[in-house]
């Protein structure tokens, strides 16, 4: 499973996003990431160190998310790494806790994360209706941060 931690306040986000992903870090150990709005974000393939070496200065922002994952489904590379910024569309990035069971059933390929692969169906998404109809189309059990 993966761990998904995040802050929204008037301190200085990362430090706090780094230290509430090392709580988290037992749920997941392959990669790492923070997304702080207005500013980006950093990943990283392997435990939360490595994300914290990436980090040179820190980043001003008061809000952000952070997430530490435990691959189930893609390999684990910088790609599948999340938070997953969206190309195009309403949202700004995505985090997901648990697993698609759709993925290997046409909805994608097998070196792509399941998030990936879902992060390029909610792309699409328009209204809210389409939102509806995407999250209820998932089986198995998951918690999304959009």
């Amino acid at each position: 499973m993966c761990g998904i931690f995040g802050y929204v306040g008037t301190r200085t986000a990362t430090p706090l996003l780094l230290e509430g992903l090392r709580t988290l870090e037992y749920r997941g150990y392959d990669s790492a990431g923070i997304f702080v709005p207005g500013y980006g974000a950093v990943k990283a393939v392997g435990p939360i160190d490595e994300l914290a070496k990436k980090i040179t200065t820190t980043i001003p922002g008061t809000t952000g998310i952070a997430h530490t994952r435990w691959a189930t489904h893609g390999a684990n590379t910088q790609e599948n790494c999340q938070p997953i910024l969206m190309p195009t569309g309403v949202f700004s990035f995505l985090c997901h806790n648990g697993m698609v069971q759709q993925v290997g059933t046409g909805w994608g390929g097998e070196t792509r994360s399941d998030t990936v692969i879902l992060a390029g169906k909610l792309k699409d998404a328009k209204t809210p209706l389409d939102l509806i109809n995407l999250f209820t189309a998932i089986s198995g059990k998951n918690a999304f941060v959009v």
